[in-house]
């Protein structure tokens, strides 16, 4: 797979290629450069992988939830980072050697969600139909991979808690 700092500046987009699964590929054109997938009877765990790199994903906890990322295909040992998520979607990655890095949103009708680092400075964003843009001050960034990954887990996490909202009113 290509390296994300490799293809900053150019059309990026999440892709559901069949509607039946819960497969998502992020495509610059039609090459692949990452992938998200839900796994398991009850779809807890998402498996997500870029630049040859795998992570697990899995949701902790009913009333304070907390997300919880490992390295590799199966949730074993500490996880590598801790997404503490409040209320209101927004939340904080905190790795194991306390990096941290910052997920918010802006607007309400055409929202953007966005990483940015503790001090405000922009690092990737994601618009409506899944358009993803990487800031320059992103192309250095180690973390680029996992937090573009993991960014539209919190997406698909929000849009899955909203539709479970709405079918129970």
């Amino acid at each position: 797979m290509i390296s994300l700092q490799n293809v900053i500046g150019q059309e990026l987009k999440w892709v559901r290629p069949r509607w039946t699964q819960q497969f998502y590929e992020l495509q610059v054109g039609r090459q692949v450069i990452a992938t998200l997938s839900r796994s398991g009877i009850f779809k807890e765990r998402v498996l997500a992988e870029a630049q040859g790199q795998r992570w697990t994903f899995k949701r902790q906890g009913s009333f304070k939830v907390r997300l919880l990322i490992y390295a590799g295909e199966e949730p074993v040992g500490e996880p590598v980072a801790v997404f503490n998520r409040r209320w209101t979607g927004k939340g904080e990655l905190i790795y194991a050697d306390g990096r941290t890095f910052c997920w918010s949103r802006t607007g309400f009708w055409s929202p953007i969600q966005f990483w940015m680092t503790p001090e405000g400075i922009s690092l990737l964003s994601m618009k409506r139909g899944k358009k993803l843009e990487i800031s320059p001050d992103a192309s250095n960034l180690p973390e680029l991979p996992l937090l573009t990954l993991f960014g539209l887990y919190l997406i698909l996490l929000a849009e899955q808690e909203a539709a479970a909202a709405a079918a129970s009113v």
